[in-house]
């Protein structure tokens, strides 16, 4: 499994709701799992923009939320869903254990904020931009994304080089 399986068990147990798991040949399919979501009622899902850009793009009468998280979304996938239902894109690297921010894409949002901005932290996360010294940038700067919290991992299992290379102390 991996580290969104997680948050989708938890999401679902928490809303009361059903989580649906479709069989491998079906993901494997975008034309049979878009039969699925139909099929299944589904209401969220949660899955990368590369899948959601191969997906036909129907109008899903149950599905009311589509989270992307993994990579950046695709401004063309964007700009169609958030015009229909709630889109959110989320972020996160692995340190931090499946999302350090996530962001509602709202419709008539411009082309670069649609796919640039990460949003804001989930709670118990905290998000920096720092330069190489780390010290703090200055609002639409480029800089090394950081993240602290509880969310965070405490390094990498036996390996304290790689630990050593990318944990820092909070500045």
């Amino acid at each position: 499994s991996f580290d969104a399986a997680i948050f989708e068990l938890c999401m679902a147990l928490l809303a009361g709701a059903t989580l649906v798991m479709p069989p491998d040949h079906v993901i494997a399919d975008p034309a049979a799992f878009a039969d699925f979501l139909e099929a299944e009622r589904i209401s969220v899902m949660t899955l990368p923009p590369t899948y959601l850009q191969v997906l036909p793009r129907r109008n899903y009468d149950a599905l009311r939320v589509i989270i992307t998280a993994g990579e950046a979304p695709r401004l063309g996938d964007v700009s169609y869903y958030c015009s229909q239902i709630e889109y959110y894109n989320a972020y996160g690297p692995t340190e931090s254990s499946i999302w350090t921010t996530i962001r509602r894409v709202l419709p008539g949002s411009d082309a670069h904020t649609m796919v640039s901005n990460l949003g804001v932290p989930i709670r118990n996360l905290s998000v920096w931009v720092l330069d190489s010294n780390l010290k703090l940038m200055p609002i639409n700067h480029f800089g090394e994304i950081c993240i602290g919290g509880v969310g965070v991992a405490q390094g990498y299992l036996n390996d304290a080089e790689r630990t050593r290379r990318q944990f820092v102390t909070n500045p």
